[in-house]
């Protein structure tokens, strides 16, 4: 006690090294060896009034690190390479009580620094493991009042005790994921999984952020360095990139972004990642898939060129809340022209095949409230990726009278010996319409007709009759033939009779 501090610091960490070097030569059954053989002695021959960095040296040099079960060096490995950055934050999700982690890092880490390194973070998490397993036993009200006798304990015993388990954390406590974040990350997501595995970092490459920014995102994100990140690790992704974003804006910030690393990660790890962002991310728009031009061709084509009312009969086929299809009216649109020009359609499309992939219950009052929300979400996340799946394009415009109408007729045609094309022909149409219809109703030329396909032939059935009233159509009906099924198949097809066909 009547020692100098600095010289009460040096003997402190020669007795910390004399209790390892003991405990290992204990352990390993070599009570009648010469302790020498497992460590150097020590030496205090420094001289009077010189410096104590030779003493200390001297100290330091002693083996301080116990022996690791591989349980543990791959494990703590993975843990020092994640979460070295915040070991405080980390080890506070242990579960233990303060008094304990303060002896706990008094004792791993005696100088007190502020980074623990490797060997020290080993050991705390060893400490950390062992005071779990006495947490259950009779040590408990020790743990609780910590001090003195629980260091001693720590460094005696307990620093080169294999635990029976390995740590436990409690998960990091994030904020609950708000509607916009989870719409886009599920399209995001879905998108890029249904592509390949370069599909992800391809896409974040296109938020236009620095190479380093994006590395670090994907430390915090994916701390084990998967080559693939399941949905939770995406989302969060996704929240961290919206944030740099909005940290780029910020011309003070331009050299953490650009050099990223350390303090990047621990400004994403310790604050971004427990934040939402005030909108989603944003990515440069992606170009068209082979299957998008093919399918969005179609669809433009059906709707005449892009013909304004075609085109909202062709949109309002996908079956969205009028507010959603608004939004992507504006977005896809955005000069509001007509007819629509080929990209401005194709966007539309893409938007709309984006919406329909959501899932409706969950994404109920983003879609159905529309929005500069919405927009904003399909601006930045939606544009920017391929649909994860395009399903064929299915008329769902029923009217009631429709409805019911064609199913009462479905029913007849399906019952006794009756059959589906004898069926139409009660409805007076020449053969060739008929046989126009049948095609443009049933492109795959089935045998037999579903019933969704059934009630588009009675559509087309009373589209024709209708025509026949015109004695300039009549030429049209008889021929029928490509002609015919051009003005069914883009017109016809979209939009109910002006009356129900007769049989």
């Amino acid at each position: 006690g009547h020692l100098p501090p600095r010289r009460r610091r040096t003997v402190s960490r020669a007795m910390g090294c004399l209790t390892e070097c003991l405990g290992l030569w204990r352990s390993r059954g070599r009570r009648d060896a010469p302790l020498k053989s497992i460590a150097p002695p020590l030496t205090t021959e420094a001289k009077t009034g010189e410096p104590l960095a030779q003493e200390e040296a001297v100290v330091a040099a002693a083996p301080r690190r116990p022996g690791w079960s591989e349980a543990e060096e791959a494990e703590y490995r993975r843990l020092y390479a994640a979460q070295a950055e915040c070991a405080a934050d980390l080890f506070q999700r242990s579960g233990l009580p303060r008094k304990a982690l303060k002896a706990i890092w008094q004792v791993s880490n005696p100088e007190l620094h502020q980074a623990l390194s490797e060997e020290q973070f080993f050991l705390s998490c060893r400490l950390i493991a062992n005071c779990q397993a006495a947490a259950a036993g009779d040590r408990a009200q020790l743990l609780e009042e910590g001090g003195g006798e629980l260091e001693r304990l720590l460094s005696e015993r307990l620093a080169f005790q294999v635990p029976q388990s390995l740590p436990r954390f409690e998960a990091e406590v994030l904020s609950p994921w708000n509607s916009i974040e989870l719409a886009a990350s599920d399209i995001l997501f879905a998108s890029t999984r249904s592509r390949d595995a370069v599909a992800t970092p391809e896409l974040f490459q296109r938020s236009r952020l620095p190479r380093h920014t994006l590395k670090a995102v994907w430390q915090v994100a994916c701390p084990q360095a998967a080559a693939a990140m399941d949905v939770e690790a995406f989302r969060l992704s996704c929240r961290l990139l919206a944030h740099c974003q909005a940290l780029s804006l910020d011309p003070k910030q331009e050299t953490l972004l650009e050099e990223g690393g350390a303090p990047l990660e621990r400004l994403l790890r310790g604050t971004f990642a427990g934040q939402n962002p005030e909108r989603a991310p944003k990515f440069d728009a992606a170009s068209w898939t082979e299957e998008e031009r093919n399918t969005y061709g179609k669809l433009y084509e059906r709707s005449k060129g892009g013909d304004m009312e075609l085109s909202r009969l062709v949109f309002e086929q996908f079956r969205l809340p009028r507010y959603a299809l608004k939004a992507i009216w504006n977005v896809g649109n955005t000069e509001a022209k007509g007819p629509m020009d080929t990209q401005s359609f194709w966007r539309c499309c893409r938007l709309l095949f984006n919406c329909a992939a959501l899932d409706a219950e969950a994404h109920e009052g983003l879609l159905t409230q529309g929005g500069e929300p919405l927009e904003q979400l399909l601006r930045d996340c939606l544009l920017a990726v391929p649909p994860p799946a395009m399903p064929p394009l299915a008329v769902s415009n029923w009217t009631i009278g429709e409805k019911a109408a064609y199913a009462k007729f479905f029913e007849q045609s399906t019952s006794g010996e009756a059959s589906t094309p004898k069926f139409l022909q009660r409805s007076g149409l020449p053969r060739r319409a008929l046989k126009a219809i049948w095609e443009t109703a049933n492109p795959e030329m089935a045998e037999r007709l579903g019933e969704h396909e059934f009630w588009l032939c009675c559509r087309l059935v009373g589209h024709c009759q209708a025509m026949q009233k015109d004695p300039g159509n009549a030429q049209l009906l008889e021929d029928g033939g490509p002609a015919l099924a051009e003005v069914l198949g883009s017109t016809s097809v979209l939009m109910p009779p002006l009356q129900l066909p007769r049989f």
